[in-house]
């Protein structure tokens, strides 16, 4: 375990094993872009904020923490440097897909840490139109992700091998949202007639 008070960083291993942590990690090296020095004050201002040269290239690591702050500090970073050569992004103790696909998930993490209920953003009321399975009652249902269902295809299928749970995660991953703090994994439910949700295990959207 990481005692992040503790913590040390100085290459692109570090920071990715302890982005798991965190809610991202950002590696970038020195620049000549205007914006370097505005990148610089940014990263500055963090507690998780490491500098280490190797092989005469100046290397910056930038840890944030899971707060609405650290986001919009993260997106501010990230408005600037992620276009860079070398800049890299890190979650969950592994690589994003991209520094844009953090951005797009920063934002809705944000927008969701701004709200006085998360689920209030997040949570998105699926109508019957939307729902193609035969073999399920009808809805309508509340799905948990509004940035996966952002998405046509919601990849969850009740005739697959794997539990309903198991493949919202793996879907997660493929859209680069498995590291939001607010995501909870297979919490799909179907809306009953009270208005009051009751728990569903399978939906085909």
């Amino acid at each position: 375990m990481i005692m992040t008070e503790n913590l040390q960083v100085k290459t692109q291993f570090d920071l990715e094993m302890a982005s798991s942590h965190f809610l991202l990690g950002v590696m970038f090296v020195k620049s000549r872009s205007p914006s370097y020095q505005i990148a610089l004050s940014i990263v500055k201002g963090s507690a998780h904020y490491y500098e280490n040269t190797i092989e005469k290239t100046l290397f910056h690591f930038v840890l944030f923490e899971k707060t609405r702050e650290e986001a919009i500090r993260a997106k501010a970073l990230l408005s600037y440097a992620k276009g860079w050569r070398g800049t890299q992004v890190f979650a969950g103790g592994k690589g994003t897909e991209s520094a844009y696909r953090a951005l797009q998930v920063l934002e809705c993490f944000a927008t969701a840490a701004a709200c006085k209920d998360h689920k209030a953003h997040c949570v998105v009321k699926v109508p019957d139109h939307l729902i193609h399975s035969e073999d399920i009652k009808k809805g309508p249902y509340l799905y948990p992700c509004r940035f996966m269902f952002g998405f046509y295809n919601h990849d969850i299928d009740p005739a697959h091998p794997s539990s309903v749970q198991d493949q919202f995660q793996a879907s997660s991953i493929r859209r680069g949202c498995d590291w939001c703090p607010y995501l909870e994994i297979g919490a799909i439910t179907k809306v009953a007639r009270s208005n009051r949700a009751e728990g569903f295990g399978q939906v085909h959207f």
